[in-house]
This record gives structure tokens, C-alpha cells and sequence, in this order.
């Protein structure tokens, strides 16, 4: 009796491996999930044992866009407008992290739990006000990870890490500090620095004596030229009245 070729047995016995071990490979491909935010990218790494999404159903069919825009619609702050101009990015989201069948997305959406945590970190770190807390965009990109994963506290700091490093984080941290002012003092160490909140630059101080009865000071930052005088308060003591 004649054996096969090797060059017909080993592609024949990596069909029938494949096939035996399709669990075991598809858990461990599904280890790494990459999320990627502006020019920023982060990576989850979880244990085989902490995947609990379950592969879609054999027959089931692929969700299409309408589908998924009227189940998102049922979130009471997401308008089908919104979702349709976003539905894209947002069927994406949901496909790279394996949401892709209507049974899927109805548990994915209907998940009080995964609404909650979300719309925690979206008013902690955003903001976002409370009766509008995420957006479609944002709950098709984390929702999933929540949904999937039973590390949930660490789901949610690698989130977390995601939304701080957002632009949107970023832009109204800064929001925050002009509205206290042009300038604003910090402490780094044993130093207190007063910074420029339109470039957030060191600025340089200048005392220039009493006016009249209280110390004052004018500030010019380098960077952008903003430059101006602030009084001191009344806490400021043995400073020299002459210079």
C-alpha cells in the first residue's frame, strides 16, 4: 500500500488539527484586544479563563446596520439620527470585538450593569452630563469589553486609562484651569511654580512691591506672551515694602 505524500499529509493532518483545536485557538487569538483612541493605543491582555463571550451560535446571522441603529435607539438618550450618521464606526467597534449577532447586541444593550459602569467613568473623567452620560461611538468601542471579560475591575481601569488619555480629557482639564484664571499656582515637590493655563508654561514672576498696602506681582509667560498683575492677599508675610 502506497502512504501519501508528505506534501499532501501534513496540509491534511493541519485541516483536521485545526478543526479538533478551533476552540482552543480562537480563546487564545482573542487574548489581545487593541483599543485605539486619537493617536493613543491601548492593550488588554486577559487569561484564556477570563473570556467568557461565547462564539456566535451556528445559523446565526450577522446583524445588519438597521438593526443594530434600532436597538441602540432604545437607550433613552441615543437618537436614530446620531446613530445612522455614526454607524460605521460604530458597527466596527462592535465586529472587532466579536458582537456581531442580534441576540449579541440585545444582551449587549440591555446590560444595566455595563450602562452603569460606563456612565460612571464618562461623568468622573468627561464630564458628560448625567442624563446623557456616553455616546453611541463610545459604548459600541468599551461596552463590549464589559460584556466579554470577567476581569471587570480591570476592564474598567483599562478604560479608564483610555478616557484620560482621550482629547476630549485633555481639553477640558485645560477648560477647567482657565476658568480659574490666566495663572495658576502648583506644587511639584518642594517647589510652588505658577503656571500659564492657556499653555500650561512656567511663567516669570516679578515682585514689584506694595500696592498700596498689599504685595504684588507681574507675571509674563514666555511661551505665548500673556502677561498681566495679580496682588498677593493678605497671607504673604515680611515681604519688603521698598525694592
Amino acid at each position: 500500500m502506497e502512504s501519501f505524500p508528505w506534501s499532501i499529509s501534513i496540509p491534511v493532518m493541519v485541516i483536521i488539527l485545526s478543526m479538533l483545536f478551533r476552540k482552543t485557538l480562537v480563546s487564545k487569538i482573542r487574548q489581545v484586544r487593541v483599543l485605539k483612541k486619537g493617536d493613543k493605543s491601548l492593550s488588554i491582555l486577559f487569561d484564556a479563563e477570563t473570556n467568557v463571550q461565547a462564539l456566535p451560535e451556528s445559523g446565526s446571522g450577522i446583524v445588519n446596520d438597521e438593526k443594530i441603529i434600532s436597538t441602540f435607539s432604545t437607550i433613552d438618550w441615543f437618537e436614530k439620527d446620531e446613530i445612522r450618521s455614526h454607524i460605521e464606526t460604530v458597527r466596527n467597534n462592535l465586529f472587532k470585538n466579536g458582537i456581531v449577532t442580534e441576540k449579541q447586541i440585545e444582551n449587549l444593550v440591555t446590560s444595566e450593569k455595563i450602562r452603569t459602569d460606563l456612565a460612571t467613568l464618562y461623568i468622573k473623567y468627561l464630564d458628560r452630563p448625567v442624563e446623557q452620560p456616553f455616546d453611541p461611538v463610545g459604548f459600541s468601542l468599551y461596552g463590549p469589553l464589559l460584556l466579554k471579560y470577567k476581569n471587570r475591575a480591570e476592564v474598567l481601569r483599562q478604560i479608564t486609562i483610555s478616557l484620560i488619555f482621550s482629547d476630549e480629557f485633555k481639553a477640558k482639564q485645560k477648560e477647567k484651569k482657565i476658568a480659574l484664571g490666566p495663572i495658576l499656582g502648583e506644587v511639584s515637590v518642594d517647589y510652588f511654580l505658577v503656571k500659564c493655563t492657556d499653555c500650561d508654561e512656567i511663567v516669570e514672576c516679578e515682585y514689584l512691591g506694595y500696592d498700596p498696602a498689599i504685595p504684588y506681582f507681574r507675571y509674563k509667560c514666555k511661551s505665548c506672551g500673556k502677561t498681566g498683575t495679580y496682588k498677593m492677599g493678605s497671607n504673604w508675610k515680611n515681604l519688603p515694602v521698598e525694592i
